[in-house]
């Protein structure tokens, strides 16, 4: 590289400049958008990819170094066609709760829990809450209760349950090694870090024996 200087004319120096500049505003938006797909910070990714981009440019480096070291930024056993947004990325997703006896699960969403659906076809009710949606379909088979198959996040979980309780909610205790428990409430050791440091939750069955939870994040920044 530094030998193809010695014939550097000063007259280039402007469009250069005006080169490097247009590089540069690409490679800063790249280097930032990475983190949210491979899951490192934005100053990991900016030591790696910008640094690989110039790199190539200047006509040194490795194939990898070129590349932007993007292997780098991959989390062990991840394949770089796993950086790539699969088609459900951006797809709005909804919970589907069976129910062996429609009418009477559209009365416990009613009655005990406040829920009106906000539209119906043979077989299905559809309800939302806030941004997003649950459906309640006729099935023959049924869940197993063993596992939370919906959740509701809410400000108040203790407000929540007192609401509930009164409109004849039964809450359910289950003993959950690691967590704790106040009353009918369990609380999580941690959470997911954008959403707070801890978290309380509460359960209950539906009319058609699906296990729904309820839930308060703690500590959230």
């Amino acid at each position: 590289m530094f030998r193809s200087l010695s014939g550097y004319e000063r007259s280039w120096l402007r469009g250069d400049l005006i080169a490097g500049l247009t590089v540069w505003a690409v490679l800063v938006p790249e280097a930032l958008a990475y983190p949210s797909i491979a899951g490192v910070s934005p100053a990991t990714a900016q030591r790696v990819l910008i640094p690989g981009r110039v790199g190539r440019a200047s006509g040194v480096g490795s194939d990898e170094f070129a590349a932007g070291g993007r292997s780098s930024l991959l989390a062990p056993n991840q394949t770089e066609e796993a950086l790539m947004p699969g088609p459900l990325a951006s797809a709005h997703t909804v919970a589907k709760l069976p129910a062996q006896d429609l009418e009477r699960a559209r009365a416990f969403y009613r009655d005990k829990l406040g829920l009106e659906p906000v539209e119906e076809r043979v077989g299905g009710l559809r309800y939302l809450c806030g941004p997003t949606e649950f459906h309640l379909f006729s099935s023959s088979g049924k869940p197993s209760g063993e596992s939370t198959q919906m959740a509701f996040e809410v400000e108040d979980l203790e407000a929540t349950i007192a609401e509930l309780r009164d409109r004849g909610v039964a809450f359910e205790r289950f003993d959950m090694p690691g967590f704790g428990a106040q009353g009918d409430m369990i609380t999580a050791p941690d959470n997911y870090p954008s959403k707070g440091t801890s978290e309380l939750g509460a359960f209950f069955y539906d009319s058609e024996r699906n296990l729904i939870g309820i839930a308060q994040p703690v500590g959230r920044r």
